[in-house]
């Protein structure tokens, strides 16, 4: 069975490039062009001027003819480099480094959907933190009766505040008996709770039940005003006495916990076995899950 879970309508953060160096990058990773700036040459260049005729006038009233023709050769020569060869150094300087960054950040001549992975990953804003999966199974007339409970945190790297809206999606075809029970989210300025009275929060299509909860504001870690942005979301729904249950992230996801409550005589196994640390009924994953990635559950009666 799949599920795709908490898609959240802004993609999320790990880290954010937020640098001097304003660089930009095509779908591939290459750096096709620099943001223009001003730079500090340009700015001692407009002040170097009007310093420049103010000594020049001081120079013609205090000092003899020739010293001040030499002083203002040289001041013409300083302004000179101030404004051309200075500046060109510098523009040369600091596009050979956000190059070299470049080749780090996105990798060196990786294939194009390795790239554009990476930098998907540099632009997101929003992560999803402590994020735990209960399952509580009873078997029941030749059925296992899940109850799953979702909940993971909400941290918002940028510094912007930033709109996320929680989801739920179920394909129909693995889990026709699913049923929703409830979708609650709280941040700094809103709170509100889902449940299967509000019906304009749910829908379905041919192909899966999804419930779509309301917009919430995430605001920096780093505002003073900052406070806890949590989502939970509890649902119920039947499988086989033996079944493998899938999960998979619409957005990348950290701290994962998985905890299974069910009769002794099932033996649960747990994956994928990469960065899990395990202890009765309990999974901690020290891993990130990427977009499309997975946890899977499995239970099977022991013989």
């Amino acid at each position: 069975m799949i599920r795709n879970l908490e898609a959240g309508i802004e993609p999320a953060s790990l880290f954010v490039f937020h640098t001097a160096i304003a660089s930009q990058f095509n779908e591939a990773g290459d750096l096709i062009q620099m943001k223009p700036m001003v730079s500090s040459s340009q700015k001692r260049f407009r002040f170097l001027i009007p310093i420049s005729l103010f000594l020049g006038g001081v120079g013609l009233l205090a000092l003899p003819w020739e010293l001040v023709g030499k002083v203002g050769e040289a001041l013409i020569i300083a302004s000179v480099l101030a404004g051309s060869v200075d500046f060109w150094l510098k523009e040369k300087l600091l596009r050979e480094v956000v190059e070299d960054i470049a080749i780090f950040l996105v990798g060196y001549r990786l294939p194009e959907l390795i790239q554009k992975q990476i930098l998907e990953m540099m632009r997101l804003e929003v992560v999803r933190t402590a994020y735990h999966i209960t399952y509580r199974l009873t078997p029941k007339d030749n059925e296992m009766e899940m109850d799953i409970d979702i909940s993971y945190q909400l941290k918002n790297y940028s510094p912007a505040t930033k709109v996320y809206r929680p989801c739920l999606g179920i394909q129909k075809f693995d889990s026709p008996n699913f049923h929703f029970h409830s979708l609650q989210a709280s941040s700094n300025k809103k709170s509100y709770t889902l449940t299967t009275n509000d019906s304009e929060h749910i829908y379905e299509t041919a192909e899966v039940f999804r419930v779509t909860g309301e917009e919430i504001e995430v605001l920096p870690i780093t505002s003073s005003e900052a406070a806890d942005c949590s989502v939970s979301i509890r649902y119920s729904d039947t499988q086989p006495l033996a079944y493998r249950d899938v999960i998979y992230f619409e957005n990348p996801a950290l701290g994962i916990t998985l905890q299974v409550f069910c009769p002794p005589d099932y033996k649960i196994s747990v994956g994928p076995d990469i960065d899990m640390k395990t202890s009765l009924g309990r999974w901690v994953f020290t891993k990130l899950f990427l977009t499309g990635q997975h946890v899977a559950v499995r239970w099977i009666r022991n013989q």
